[in-house]
């Protein structure tokens, strides 16, 4: 995840796919929406969006659609290196945004899951714009992290 993280996405990419080859393809909707949770705006900038780049595949995987259902803001609040009390309590200003009416269902793609924290706040966004059902698939979750 890190080597995804720092501009070189293909073997999450690959580990990811790998692990929905896997799963129960009944997990997913028929006619989800594919998103993904998008990087903190500078990290955006260095480097390609490993969300993006994930969920891209994931969606292609699946035959389904793929869009840029979420957006964050500049001035969003980054979680890296804050405890997982901090990550919890952080989460509604993350600076999540939805673009527009949301699908009736969506799956988010994040590549990793810490306290579950941004994925429960962006499900909850997605659900307030529409959205029926709202499913995540995650590459890696950290060791120690809430379940």
């Amino acid at each position: 995840m890190l080597a995804a993280k720092r501009g070189a996405p293909q073997a999450a990419t690959e580990l990811l796919l790998a692990r929905l080859a896997a799963a129960s393809p009944q997990a997913i909707a028929a006619g989800s929406v594919v998103t993904w949770v998008p990087a903190h705006a500078r990290r955006a900038l260095m480097r390609p969006d490993a969300g993006e780049v994930l969920a891209r595949a994931v969606a292609q995987q699946l035959g389904a659609v793929d869009a840029r259902l979420l957006a964050r803001a500049p001035w969003a609040r980054r979680q890296a290196r804050l405890s997982d009390a901090r990550r919890l309590a952080a989460a509604a200003r993350l600076g999540f945004v939805v673009r527009g009416p949301a699908p009736p269902a969506v799956v988010v793609v994040d590549d990793v899951r810490t306290t579950g924290a941004t994925l429960d706040h962006v499900a909850h966004l997605l659900r307030r714009a529409g959205a029926r059902e709202v499913r995540a698939i995650v590459v890696a979750a950290t060791p120690g992290g809430t379940p």
